[in-house]
């Protein structure tokens, strides 16, 4: 009997575990399907102790605490039931055995049925599993040919963190803020339609789709960001991210550029060092960077980074170093201010009405750095400095910002901004995947009008792009030994 009842107490537990769980995911991370489950896996278990403290504690608080709570009550409940003498007149131990078994069994379908309905299992398990999407639409860089290539230009590129065409909206920002993402005075352009697809909603998968053309799928239970990781394989881990694809920091290496990563928090959070470090970035620069130079004292981005005014600050004087050294570079910053809910930094002088939500107080801080920052690498550097800033991915919680009403027929496209000389934009649509052939070909690397998944924004695609985008968007999911061989 009491090796019964622990297991039903087990599964209880088990099954209140999964309905928390999904509520934490939804509150936290916006609609989350199933691979992106196991990516969480993989790489979160790890990468959630560099994570938001208040993410942190809210998991433990949801997803820890309140089912051993809720299994506490229904024991103590149960007990006590159990103690009465006219339980409904009737032999009580097997009643109450039948009534929890029941009652156990429907919580833990239930819990089951709407973490799989939340997660799209389903759609996972009716995949075409014979269509090696990947295999049939990567298109390999060719080093050797790229290597004769004389470029010319430094890249500066930009990822601002969540930011959408949506937030630009002057029912949430001034015309002042708007104004400073436009960067109409620096002959910026933009695709009205920067589409996101899987693998995309997330930071790190963002920054792989746009600098390898492929995404980040998941790859059985992997220990990415343990420090001991790179170089030592153990158990649940390899010993590098996608160390047979070719991405941008590969390419840029071999022209000898000089490769410099600028973000505001632990570089270990989910494998973006063993990424970087891979992939020919020679400079990373973040969190303990700023502890260590103790110049800064305001800790309070996400994470517990420095604020986006800092990192820019850092990065002027890296753009200024490497141009008084006359070494070709790539400079790329994440910034973290706009992550949801938004973190303002105190230094900001902008005065806000009282009702205005942080995340854009936060947009409007980071949209004035951001400015200035580009109006200093225009003035000085327009000649030889190609300016890309993108959001890394959509907002996961734009049912924050947005009214209902106006959800369902809201036009959702990644914030972006291209800002060079003399190119030509040859389309309106493009996804993370495009932007990888696109930044070569502002730099003039001159190559095919397509790169690993992706079509570069700059040439005529000789296919019909919208067919092949929704064959992406319905394939890329798809199972791919072509895909696993990147990470062998």
């Amino acid at each position: 009997m009491k090796n019964y009842n622990i297991i039903n107490i087990s599964i209880l537990f088990f099954s209140i575990f999964l309905i928390c769980l999904q509520i934490w995911l939804e509150r936290f991370f916006g609609q989350v399907d199933f691979e992106q489950l196991l990516v969480f896996i993989a790489f979160g278990f790890y990468g959630l102790l560099d994570a938001d403290d208040y993410i942190i504690s809210k998991f433990i608080e949801i997803c820890l605490y309140l089912p051993i709570a809720l299994t506490t009550l229904y024991v103590l409940f149960i007990t006590l039931i159990s103690k009465s003498k006219n339980f409904f007149k009737i032999n009580f131990n097997t009643k109450l055995i039948n009534y929890q078994f029941s009652l156990i069994l429907l919580v833990f379908f239930y819990s089951i049925y709407n973490l799989s309905n939340y997660v799209s299992f389903k759609d996972f398990l009716i995949r075409d599993k014979n269509y090696d999407f990947i295999k049939d639409n990567y298109s390999a860089p060719n080093i050797e040919k790229i290597k004769n290539i004389d470029s010319k230009k430094d890249l500066v590129l930009i990822y601002i963190e969540g930011l959408e065409e949506a937030f630009i909206n002057k029912n949430f920002i001034s015309e002042n803020t708007i104004k400073d993402l436009s960067l109409n005075d620096y002959n910026s352009r933009e695709l009205s339609n920067f589409y996101q697809t899987k693998y995309n909603n997330w930071t790190v998968g963002a920054i792989v789709s746009t600098q390898c053309g492929i995404p980040q799928k998941p790859l059985g239970i992997l220990d990415t960001r343990k420090k001991g990781f790179v170089g030592n394989r153990n158990v649940f881990g390899l010993k590098s991210f996608l160390p047979n694809a070719i991405c941008l920091g590969d390419i840029l290496k071999a022209k000898n550029y000089h490769n410099i990563f600028i973000n505001s928090v632990d570089l270990e959070f989910q494998a973006m060092k063993t990424f970087l470090v891979n992939h020919g970035y020679d400079e990373l620069i973040g969190k303990k960077f700023f502890t260590e130079r103790k110049e800064t004292k305001d800790y309070n981005s996400w994470a517990g980074g420095v604020h986006d005014k800092d990192l820019f600050d850092v990065a002027k004087k890296k753009i200024i170093q490497n141009k008084e050294e006359k070494k070709r570079f790539n400079l790329t910053v994440l910034t973290t201010d706009t992550h949801n809910p938004g973190y303002v930094d105190k230094n900001c002088k902008f005065k806000f009405k009282p009702d205005t939500k942080k995340m854009f107080k936060a947009l409007t801080c980071t949209a004035h750095e951001l400015e200035k920052f580009v109006d200093f690498i225009y003035r000085n550097y327009s000649n030889d400095t190609a300016i890309i800033i993108v959001g890394d991915h959509l907002n996961r919680h734009i049912e924050d910002y947005v009214a209902p009403h106006n959800l369902k027929n809201l036009k959702r496209s990644v914030y972006n901004k291209f800002i060079d000389k003399d190119f030509d934009l040859y389309r309106e649509q493009i996804n993370h995947f495009d932007l990888y052939p696109t930044i070569l070909d502002i730099l003039d690397f001159n190559i095919n009008d397509k790169l690993g998944l992706g079509y570069s924004a700059l040439k005529p695609t000789n296919i019909d792009y919208d067919l092949y985008k929704k064959d992406l968007i319905k394939n890329i999911g798809n199972k791919s030994k072509f895909y696993d061989a990147f990470w062998k």
